[in-house]
Formats: structure tokens, C-alpha cells, sequence
């Protein structure tokens, strides 16, 4: 009988190949029979799914990827099932050592469901008629609100194996997650993979989900209306002939690809395909194996296709100049490129003073017009090592557009 809001949205997302095999039978192959539908929706986790069933939201939202209404309404009741199992198992914990095998990590099936019927859990749910009810109204509000899988202790708790204190990212992770959220990017590159690399893929599952809960409120009549004006860009939901070109079906079907070549002494990049499989996000990644430097990678990845975002986290230091320079022209004019540990090592700092007011009319770098750009950089002042980043901004032509008059 736990609320939901404490339950916790990324811990739940933690088991989600598990959940689907915590039921027995027809029951465990019917939910599997749905999950690519889930996944195109951006809801392959159990605790979207019980979101959307809260607030009575999941099978019209589920129609648009041709999910009948009875499957819908059995997906939503086992995406609660797994919750609560979830909740009590955390609660067994604390109050006494698990059993031996009980542990479930990454996709592993909860040991929990051979101990408790879960019918009991959805009997006891449905029998608290005031409790759903609030949870209705909690859950209808968190749609238009900040939500987001990293926002749980047991998310957070699932990264610390990745984390390593001498790449410096506590606090980069959060403010990657928080910038991808905001641009809604639709490709991103990512230059060094490990505990960032879980935030960013964290960010483009949210946005999915995030732009799906806005495409199905759209639809509802007077839906997305604010004072009676509409609430949403058109143009970011427009399409232009084909729906996969729509930004919202781009953002939907976001991707990151990620290169590292493993060969860092601290690193955990190889942990990244593993646990990105078990938190059900590893369609958004496209990982490399190969040397950054290569001076033909620039043109041989992704190619035709200009980044939203790139994340530059390679210790390049000296040679971070000619890097920048060999990456730039892949960045779609408006777009971002973020380099770490950039402000206080001389080798990185001499650049980064070189760049920071290039841009303005006449100015040159390298004994050329130099391309129009941003600059923002950010310190940790309680850090040593790896304080740092700056930000540039890709302005060759790009203005950002006035949609109204007042704010």
C-alpha cells in the first residue's frame, strides 16, 4: 500500500526486463509479445506504465501503437504488481537480511513473487478505493510536471558501479540529464562512455516519454491549452509529409552514439551496453569501439547527419584544439558542444582563452574568419581535477525564433 510517489519512478525501471518475466505463463508471453510496442512508445518501464494506468491515460495513449484496450488495462494492473513487489521487497530489507538468492540485480527475475500471490497485491490495491483515488489525481498532475527516471534513489543507487572519482562526473551526469531534457535533442555524440553516458540515455528515454504524454494530450479536445491558447510549438509537432520527420518523432527516436576505446585504466564504459539492456534504454545508444582521434572518424560516423549535441570527455588537452576543429562541421547550426576539465590545466585552458570571444564580426582563428559561437563555462570550486566545463553554441546563421509578443 505504498503511494507510488514514494515508490520511486527509476527503481522500478531498474527491474524492467523482469517484471515481464515475474508472471507466469501466458500472462509473462503476452506482455512480451507487446514490449516492441512499448518501446516505440517510450514506455517499456513499469513505472510509466503505471503512471499512465493511474491516471486512467494508458490505453488511449497505448492505441496510437496498436495496443488493444484489454492488453492495455493487463499491462498497467502488472506494471503496478511489480511496483508493490518491488516496495515490499525494499521494506523486507531494511527490516531484516535477505534470504539467499533473493537479491535481483540488473535482469534478473524478483525473487519476491515465489513468497507473496501477487493477485494479493492487486486485490488489496483495487479494494482502497480512497487511496487510488488520490494516486489518480497525484499521477494526472506529474504528466504536466518534472518527472524523470533519475529522480529515485534506487536509479542512482544502480549507477554507482559506473561511477569513478577520478573522472570527476558526480555532479556532470545531472547537468548533461538536465540539458538534454531541456533541448530535446535527436542525435548526440558522446566522446568518452561511462557514468555520463547513463545520464544522457536516461535523458533521451524521458524525452520519449515526455513528447509521447504531449502527443496523446494533444489529442484530447481542449487538450494542451493554456488560457485558452495552445500550450505547444506547432512546429515541433508538424509533419512534413511523413510522420518520421516531425521533430516530436525524431526526439521520440533519439539516439546516442557513444565511442570509447575501453583502454582508460579507470573506466567503466564497458558497463554501459550492459546496464543500459537492463534498464530497457539501450535503443537509444549506438556504442564504438574505436580510437577518437582516428582523424577519418569524423566523416566515417553517422554520416549525412549533423549532433544536436556533443559531449567531449577524452582528456584531449593539448590536442583538444585540433579535435574541436575536425568535430565542428558536424554540429547542426544552434547546437552545442561541451568539453570537460577545461578550465584550471594550463594545456586545456590555453584553447580554451584562444576561443572565447571568437565569433564577433572580424575576428579570426587560426588565421581564418572564425565560425560565430557562444561561450559559457561553468567551475566546481571545491575540485582540484575534473571541475569544469564549457559550453560553445554553433551560431553561423542560427536566431532563436519569437513565437509571442510577451513572455
Amino acid at each position: 500500500g505504498t503511494p507510488l510517489s514514494q515508490v520511486g519512478g527509476a527503481s522500478m525501471a531498474l527491474v524492467a526486463p523482469a517484471w515481464l518475466s515475474s508472471v507466469a505463463g501466458e500472462d509473462a508471453d503476452r506482455l512480451k509479445f507487446w514490449l516492441p510496442a512499448l518501446r516505440e512508445a517510450g514506455l517499456a518501464h513499469p513505472s510509466s506504465l503505471a503512471t499512465l494506468h493511474m491516471a486512467d491515460t494508458l490505453v488511449p495513449t497505448l492505441s496510437y501503437v496498436g495496443v488493444d484496450a484489454p492488453a492495455a488495462e493487463q499491462l498497467g494492473r502488472f506494471a503496478i504488481l511489480a511496483m508493490e513487489a518491488k516496495t515490499l521487497r525494499e521494506q523486507r530489507k531494511a527490516e531484516q537480511p535477505e534470504p539467499h538468492g533473493a537479491a535481483a540485480e540488473d535482469g534478473e527475475v524478483l525473487e519476491l513473487w515465489h513468497a507473496e500471490d501477487p493477485e494479493d497485491f492487486l486485490e488489496a490495491f483495487e479494494s482502497d478505493g480512497e487511496q487510488e483515488e488520490e494516486e489518480q489525481t497525484h499521477h494526472g498532475e506529474v504528466l504536466h510536471g518534472t518527472q524523470g527516471e533519475i529522480f529515485s534513489p534506487g536509479w542512482l543507487k544502480a549507477m554507482r558501479p559506473l561511477y569513478r572519482m577520478h573522472m570527476g562526473v558526480e555532479n556532470m551526469g545531472f547537468m548533461l540529464y538536465a540539458m538534454l531534457r531541456f533541448l530535446k535533442p535527436r542525435l548526440a555524440l558522446e566522446v568518452g562512455a561511462g557514468y555520463t553516458s547513463m545520464f544522457m540515455l536516461q535523458a533521451f528515454a524521458d524525452n520519449a516519454a515526455e513528447v509521447a504524454s504531449y502527443l496523446h494530450e494533444r489529442q484530447k479536445e481542449g487538450g494542451m491549452l493554456c488560457d485558452g491558447r495552445s500550450w505547444c510549438n506547432e512546429s515541433f509537432f508538424a509533419r512534413t509529409g511523413d510522420e518520421e520527420t516531425s521533430r516530436a518523432s525524431q526526439v521520440c527516436n533519439g539516439r546516442l552514439l557513444t565511442i570509447d576505446n575501453m583502454a582508460h585504466a579507470q573506466t567503466s564504459a564497458h558497463e554501459v551496453q550492459r546496464k543500459a539492456r537492463a534498464l530497457e534504454i539501450d535503443g537509444f545508444l549506438e556504442l564504438h569501439e574505436c580510437d577518437a582521434f582516428d582523424p577519418d572518424l569524423p566523416s566515417k560516423l553517422a554520416p549525412g547527419e549533423e549532433f544536436d549535441v556533443i559531449w567531449i570527455d577524452l582528456g584531449a588537452a593539448d590536442r583538444i584544439g585540433g579535435f574541436f576543429d575536425r568535430w565542428w562541421p558536424r554540429v547542426v547550426d544552434g547546437g552545442y558542444v561541451l568539453i570537460h576539465s577545461s578550465l584550471t590545466n594550463r594545456l586545456t585552458r590555453e584553447w580554451i582563452d584562444s576561443r572565447r570571444f571568437v565569433g564577433r564580426t572580424g575576428d579570426t582563428h587560426n588565421g581564418e574568419v572564425a565560425q560565430a559561437q557562444q561561450v559559457l563555462s561553468l567551475l566546481e570550486p571545491h575540485k582540484l581535477f575534473q571541475n569544469a566545463f564549457t559550453c560553445f553554441q554553433k551560431r553561423e546563421g542560427f536566431r532563436e525564433p519569437i513565437h509571442t509578443k510577451f513572455p
